[in-house]
């Protein structure tokens, strides 16, 4: 598919909903202001990637905004690996607390890293499930379209 879809960045979404506890400790009263701040970052990321999606219409996402910016070299490819480091960071973020929510299924007295890997997997499973369905639909729609 060409165009400007990421799909590997769908995990952003979900910063919002574990990290929203402890942005608003902190935050307190002033917590809209981060909103409309963090509102208006992901309007101008969105037009860059829409902007880029464009130019550049190829599966590729980032790797491929690299190899045009800065050649098919070494640094394309290592800010691409780093780009992969630092989603596995945002995953294991994500995970964290997502687990650390999933605690409260289970008694007080439960094993925290029992309960948090439960929650990993679970969520995980979600994703592959999510992800599984969407490369049926995905067929589906190029054969009809043949």
């Amino acid at each position: 598919m060409g165009g400007g879809f990421d799909w590997h960045r769908r995990d952003d979404r979900a910063g919002i909903f574990s990290i929203l506890g402890v942005v608003g400790q902190i935050s307190g009263n002033a917590l809209w202001i981060s909103f409309v701040v963090s509102g208006i970052v992901a309007l101008l990321m969105a037009y860059n990637l829409a902007k880029l999606g464009a130019r550049y219409p190829s599966a590729g996402g980032p790797a491929e905004y690299l190899v045009q910016g800065f050649g098919d070299g070494v640094l394309s490819g290592g800010l691409n690996i780093l780009l992969w480091i630092v989603e596995i960071f945002a995953l294991a973020l994500y995970s964290r607390a997502f687990g650390e929510y999933g605690r409260t299924f289970f008694p007080a007295n439960s094993p925290g890293v029992l309960v948090n890997i439960l929650a990993i997997a679970v969520f995980s499973s979600l994703l592959l499930l999510t992800s599984a369905e969407q490369g049926q639909s995905e067929n589906l729609k190029s054969s009809s379209l043949e």
